[in-house]
Formats: C-alpha cells, sequence, structure tokens
C-alpha cells in the first residue's frame, strides 16, 4: 500500500468521523430545541446559548461542503462559548463535541 493511498484512507476516516458526530450532535441540538418549544420551560436559554447552538448547526452544515470554512466556524463558536460560559465546558461534558468536532473537520 502506498503512502499516498494510506494517507488519503486516514482523511476519509476522519472526514467522515467528523460528520457522524457533528451531524449527531447537530441532530440532538435540534431535538432539545423543539422539546424546549413542546415541553413547558420556566425560563428561555441565554440569548448566548442559543446563539452558540445556532451558530454549531450551521457549522456542521457548512462542514458538509466546506471542510475548512465550518471547522473555522465551530472552533470560532467553541472559543466564543468558552469565553462567556467557562463553566460548560469544565469540568468536562458533552460540550466538549464542539472542539473535538472542530478539529477534525479542520484536519480533513
Amino acid at each position: 500500500m502506498s503512502q499516498d493511498k494510506s494517507n488519503s484512507i486516514f482523511f476519509l476516516v476522519i472526514r467522515w468521523l467528523a460528520r457522524i458526530i457533528g451531524s449527531l450532535f447537530a441532530l440532538f441540538v435540534v431535538f432539545m430545541v423543539a422539546a424546549h418549544f413542546v415541553g413547558e420551560s420556566e425560563s428561555p436559554p441565554s440569548f448566548m446559548v442559543t446563539m452558540g447552538f445556532a451558530s454549531f448547526l450551521v457549522g456542521v452544515i457548512l462542514a458538509w461542503i466546506w471542510e475548512g470554512i465550518g471547522g473555522g466556524l465551530l472552533l470560532l463558536t467553541t472559543i466564543v462559548f468558552i469565553i462567556f460560559q467557562p463553566k460548560a465546558f469544565w469540568p468536562p461534558t458533552l460540550l466538549i463535541i464542539f472542539p473535538i468536532t472542530a478539529i477534525l473537520f479542520l484536519i480533513c
């Protein structure tokens, strides 16, 4: 197996791993937003959380077409989210998928 072929397979696996993880998390976010509107909620989510999830969804959609642009938007969303909501990422929570997905898209 040549070096070029193994690199191609590596990046193909990374690309599909990023797409699957990002898409599953995007579906989870859509489900949570829908559940929020259907269920009885006492307080709406903060503007920053709403914009962060919206940016994540847009980033995942863009990353399916342009990995660099989508991955960059995901990374930028993560950085801004960490600045304004540092407790959301430490101790590590499910939101750690944001930077992992962004880095995977940027690798490929």
